[in-house]
């Protein structure tokens, strides 16, 4: 299977434990177990390691054997018989349920951290959300200087020539008026384009619609400068930080540039990374053309590259690593704990230093979603590593707890 279909699977797997299923749901899940002994192992595997017997209702997946008593103890000793077969998949579901590569026998609680309130996880207050509201922390810049705040109080609203709205991916900002109209004939062309910027600030993504209806996920510290309506010979618009692009086809080039590159495209989909030393800039459908001052590739969808101090490197990538936190999630494969760290300081707002800089380098593959609060977070990572995380207000020190 794809990693893209792990992740669903393993969502499937992490609602059942919690027992969120919808009918639709059960039976995607009901056809995965029963289509591979591999992925019946698996499942049983999960199961036991949770201890959920006195849990689970008796055939809760429809064309699977009843989990209770006797049957429910030999089909989990089968399921161990089984193990060896298809290790690798194994491991890939495991990763993708939301914790580190380290199957220790504590790892399965963490499925359950991930989808459950803090009463349950040992957490304070009430439960967190799985992404952080971002109220009151996006700021449109209009081009005459004024600011105004976009927060899910006062919705919709009317911003200049933009609606402000709502929906469950939280704030967006959406311009209605198609950037792809006679431009050329009407000479629109020599008429300076009205410029805008949105900011965003720690916790919080931001989705907004060009008029030429392309459509940015912005990330935490991040900001866009984009004309209100596009006019001359391209689609030109300035980004700082980090942004997820799907661009509308149009006959104009799409053109993004950042400090460290400049991205050009027609219509496809892609994430450009320019908020660290690095500009990183990850295809995921489509054609895309980066320049830089030492020069010009063109990617293929799966392909990255990476340019920095005036050298450059494509390889090829697994693209969800790079564009999951447009979805409300962290998402790691063999990352070092020291750039994990950097991310989630950004994110949350809080300063961190490490106990022994050797702490640093420990590598972890993890699918974790974005709650309200760092606790939750830190407390999957300590649970797979034996590190502890010891918070002070809004600065954390990570020490060794083997």
């Amino acid at each position: 299977m794809s990693l893209s279909e792990d992740l669903r699977m393993a969502d499937l797997i992490a609602a059942y434990l919690t027992r969120e299923l919808t009918d639709k749901e059960n039976k995607a899940l009901s056809d995965w177990v029963d289509s591979d002994p591999a992925h019946r192992a698996l499942f049983h595997e999960i199961l036991s390691r949770h201890t959920l017997r006195e849990e689970l209702a008796p055939g809760r997946i429809a064309g699977s054997e009843p989990f209770e008593g006797k049957n429910f103890e030999e089909t989990l000793i089968r399921a161990g018989r089984t193990r060896n077969a298809s290790d690798h998949r194994r491991r890939r579901i495991f990763r993708a349920l939301g914790y580190t590569a380290l199957l220790v026998p504590a790892a399965l609680l963490l499925i359950w951290r991930l989808n459950s309130s803090p009463a349950e996880t040992g957490s304070q207050a009430t439960a967190p959300e799985t992404m952080a509201s971002g109220q009151a922390q996006v700021l449109l810049i209009q081009e005459d200087g004024s600011r105004v705040e976009l927060d899910l109080e006062n919705l919709p609203v009317q911003a200049g020539k933009a609606s402000v709205a709502g929906d469950s991916d939280g704030i967006f900002l959406l311009y209605s008026d198609s950037g792809e109209t006679e431009d050329a004939e009407q000479g629109a062309e020599a008429v300076a384009p009205i410029m805008n910027t949105v900011r965003v600030q720690s916790g919080t993504h931001f989705k907004m619609q060009l008029s030429d209806r392309t459509t940015v996920h912005l990330d935490a510290y991040s900001e866009l400068t984009y004309p209100v309506r596009f006019t001359g010979p391209d689609r030109r618009v300035r980004l700082k930080g980090k942004a997820y692009f799907e661009v509308a086809p149009g006959r104009k080039p799409f053109v993004v540039t950042a400090p460290g590159s400049t991205v050009t495209v027609y219509g496809t989909e892609f994430c450009l990374d320019d908020s660290g030393a690095a500009s990183i800039t990850t295809l995921v459908s489509g054609k895309v053309s980066v320049a830089a001052d030492n020069g010009s590739w063109d990617l293929k969808p799966g392909q990255q590259i990476v340019i920095r101090d005036g050298l450059s490197r494509i390889t090829e990538v697994e693209t969800l690593y790079y564009t999951a936190w447009k979805d409300g999630y962290f998402m790691y494969q063999s990352t070092e704990l020291g750039v994990i760290m950097t991310e989630l300081a950004r994110w949350y707002g809080v300063g961190f230093m490490f106990e022994r800089q050797s702490l640093s380098d420990i590598r972890i593959t993890a699918r974790i979603k974005k709650y309200d609060r760092i606790d939750p977070v830190l407390d999957i990572l300590a649970e797979t590593n034996r590190i502890g995380f010891h918070r002070a207000d809004n600065f954390i020190t990570i020490k060794d707890e083997t």
